[in-house]
């Protein structure tokens, strides 16, 4: 299937509901992921999802985000992708600091292993790990909520799941634990996106946090920390606790030791 005719595709199956509905056409269309490129990175992309449509469409996803680590990475350093996703982030960053820098790349959908690993082997970027956890305070086990395919971006940790989420048994692991593996060194930017765990995650990150990790860009989702018994002002409250001060690039915030 061609770029163009794909990408109608998609954006006509996004828009569909109910989410059943759509889900069964897009199976018995046999819609199927495609090689993409943007911003000079090589992508297998779905083009009936939000990611890979604006992908297709755009060529770029959350434009503001990725100018600002344009400006944020630089060849040689480290940076950590806490909820990766799809790997659009861990790609640009492993783009951003060479063969000379590290990426480690967390995300817990079993699902999206195959395709971060297809990206990575698409562009050779021998720098990026894929870390296959969720990142919470303790280490253990839990349940995530698997949004449909058409959204894997919403999957999340909660105590309900919608008529048409199914899940999945995830590994969880503090940040201490994984940053350790690092041995020693400093973290140059951290990406936390992770649907209301936000809090967690930092709190999972011990003395790194206000030390070794010196810049932080954060998707604050204040409903789902609310649910989780967090808020945003508590995130906020950490940061500014550890050292953190907030100033704004490329349109985003970020968070740096001060």
């Amino acid at each position: 299937m061609n770029k163009d005719k794909a990408l109608r595709r998609g954006e006509w199956l996004t828009r569909m509901r109910p989410l059943e509905l759509a889900l069964f056409l897009k199976w018995a269309l046999r819609v199927r992921r495609i090689e993409a490129e943007a911003q000079g990175i090589k992508l297998w992309v779905d083009p009936a999802s939000n990611f890979g449509k604006r992908i297709l469409r755009e060529g770029n996803y959350e434009a503001d985000l990725t100018t600002a680590f344009g400006q944020l990475l630089e060849p040689g350093q480290t940076f950590v992708d806490v909820g990766a996703n799809e790997g659009w982030f861990s790609m640009l960053a492993a783009k951003l600091v060479g063969s000379s820098g590290r990426v480690l790349a967390c995300e817990p959908q079993e699902r999206l292993w195959p395709v971060i690993t297809r990206n990575i082997y698409l562009n050779g970027f021998a720098s990026v790990q894929l870390l296959p956890f969720a990142v919470a305070e303790q280490p253990g086990e839990a349940t995530i909520n698997l949004y449909p395919s058409l959204n894997t971006g919403s999957s999340n940790i909660s105590d309900t799941r919608r008529r048409w989420e199914t899940y999945q048994q995830i590994k969880l692991l503090p940040l201490t634990e994984i940053l350790g593996s690092l041995r020693g060194g400093n973290i140059d930017l951290m990406k936390v996106d992770v649907e209301g765990f936000e809090h967690k995650v930092l709190l999972s990150a011990g003395e790194h946090l206000g030390s070794t990790i010196k810049r932080l860009v954060v998707e604050l989702h204040p409903e789902q920390l609310e649910a989780l018994g967090s808020s945003e002002a508590l995130v906020v409250a950490l940061l500014e606790s550890r050292g953190y001060s907030k100033r704004v690039v490329g349109g985003v915030d970020v968070w740096e030791i001060r």
